[in-house]
């Protein structure tokens, strides 16, 4: 496991965070600072694994983040919302998961293809995502490789009018 470093970027009216590692009992959460007045966005992207501790200090970091903030969750893959899904509270109320990243396994060359969705898109869309897309290695048939629905739980939790707004 990677330990978890927070990068920071400051942009203007906008305070972006890219979270890359775990996100566990080690990760440092509380040393992360989110000023108000800001709009924030979480990049998760390169969060690359969760456990018990980690998500239970991630909740105890989201609620000290004051209310009136606006926060906007990019890239989050698998991992993430398998949390996100799971723990009330993990996204916050004023939170919303703007785009989101699906893993599509191919048999025939046994490779993993990743394809970004925006949120907003799919709600669009019925919540509906397709089933399969061409392996970027091989071309042929590469199955998505998560439980769909369960998956997509998140799009209902989040508020229709938040995710128009992002």
């Amino acid at each position: 496991m990677k330990t978890l470093k927070v990068l920071s970027e400051d942009k203007g009216q906008t305070l972006i965070l890219r979270f890359i590692g775990s996100i566990d009992e080690d990760a440092a959460l509380n040393k992360v600072k989110v000023e108000t007045g800001k709009k924030v966005v979480m990049d998760v992207g390169e969060v690359d694994s969760i456990n018990s501790c980690g998500g239970r200090e991630w909740v105890k970091w989201i609620k000290t983040i004051d209310s009136k903030i606006n926060m906007n969750f990019i890239n989050c893959g698998a991992v993430f919302l398998d949390y996100a899904n799971m723990i009330d509270g993990f996204i916050p109320i004023n939170g919303a998961i703007e785009s989101f990243k699906v893993p599509y396994y191919c048999e025939a060359c046994d490779h993993l293809t990743i394809r970004k969705f925006e949120s907003r898109d799919v709600k669009t869309n019925g919540g509906e995502i397709s089933s399969t897309i061409p392996c970027e290695k091989c071309n042929k048939d590469a199955e998505v490789d998560v439980i769909v629905p369960h998956f997509l739980k998140f799009l209902n939790k989040t508020k229709k009018s938040r995710v128009e707004d992002v």
